[in-house]
């Protein structure tokens, strides 16, 4: 299971690399995201109180998440529309691959959706675009996969009629997305 969460969250982050500064904004909220969890896992006192499982070590994780943060930050400087740097591969997968061991560490696999909901939500786009299109013989659920790209090319992701977005509205408003679900995520934390 934990291959599982880490090779596919590698992969959502990746797909979601396609835009200027997409994949490094979105991952700068869901590492400030799981950077809170892993310190709160790592405290007893704190576990004890919201009820969740302790990990000893955790809370040294934090650092490990502020670090990607801050690379993360000082990447899209130079990422910001229009580019003059990219991250490619090389940069996507590994980052990814942190943020779902930063997930597993703090015990949060199942919470882990929620927190990058920006990186699934383009993979989940992706995954059923092909899927549809094998079965269906060639028709397409939506305009373009995955969606950042429909949004952009097309405006609307069902229909080529909608006016298209420019990419830094889509990347703000996906940075928007990726925030709430962030917070809703630490919403969850008590319950």
């Amino acid at each position: 299971f934990q291959w599982f969460v880490v090779v596919g969250t590698a992969n959502a982050a990746n797909i979601t690399d396609g835009l200027d500064g997409l994949a490094a904004g979105c991952m700068i909220i869901s590492g400030l995201a799981l950077a809170v969890f892993c310190y709160v896992s790592g405290r007893f006192d704190w576990t004890g109180y919201l009820n969740l499982p302790h990990v000893p070590a955790a809370s040294e994780m934090a650092v490990v998440a502020a670090g990607l943060c801050g690379a993360c930050l000082g990447f899209l400087w130079y990422n910001a529309f229009p580019a003059k740097v990219f991250m490619g591969d090389s940069g996507s997968l590994p980052i990814g691959g942190l943020l779902a061991w930063l997930g597993l560490v703090s015990k949060q696999e199942l919470v882990l959706p929620l927190i990058g909901c920006v990186f699934f939500l383009d993979l989940g786009s992706s995954w059923l675009q092909t899927f549809y299109f094998r079965r269906s013989g060639g028709k397409r659920i939506f305009t373009c996969a995955p969606i950042h790209h429909g949004l952009e090319r097309h405006g609307g992701i069902f229909s080529a009629g909608a006016a298209p977005w420019h990419e830094v509205t889509v990347t703000i408003r996906f940075w928007i997305i990726a925030a709430v679900g962030a917070m809703s995520a630490l919403a969850l934390m008590k319950v």
